[in-house]
């Protein structure tokens, strides 16, 4: 256990979630390849919580696909998921690893709205059954 309470990526700021999710590099870098500061100049200057609230409830669309909200939340899940295989795995900090959920985040939007379901002419049933013991 360690006593300083510095980020241990970056070893500048004392850690914080307003630290991990917006001002460490590797947190600017997921963001500025979202262009989330393109459109909203209080990115980095609001109040944390104020922050968390209004980009996770923003339905603008990023790139004609994928709700900012949906987006911003898979995002922070993100950054704190590399964080913490970081801190308790010591697997290196990846940025671009987040960028990955990306994907996550349009398939949400897509079923958020419809736009992902598929209608077949001939519907098939489904059934389900207890497997046997050791299976």
């Amino acid at each position: 256990m360690t006593q300083d309470a510095r980020c241990k990526n970056c070893q500048g700021e004392v850690e914080s979630l307003d630290h991990i999710l917006r001002r460490c590099n590797p947190a600017k870098t997921v963001w500025e390849d979202h262009k989330a500061i393109g459109w909203d100049r209080e990115f980095y200057n609001s109040n944390f919580k104020l922050w968390i609230e209004r980009n996770s409830k923003l339905k603008k669309k990023e790139n004609d696909r994928t709700e900012w909200g949906t987006l911003f939340t898979i995002t922070i899940w993100g950054l704190r998921k590399q964080r913490n295989e970081y801190v308790f795995n010591n697997i290196k900090y990846q940025p671009k690893q987040v960028s990955i959920y990306n994907n996550l985040a349009s398939t949400i939007s897509k079923a958020k709205d419809g736009s992902h379901t598929r209608i077949t002419k001939n519907p098939q049933w489904v059934s389900w059954r207890k497997l046997p013991r050791g299976i």
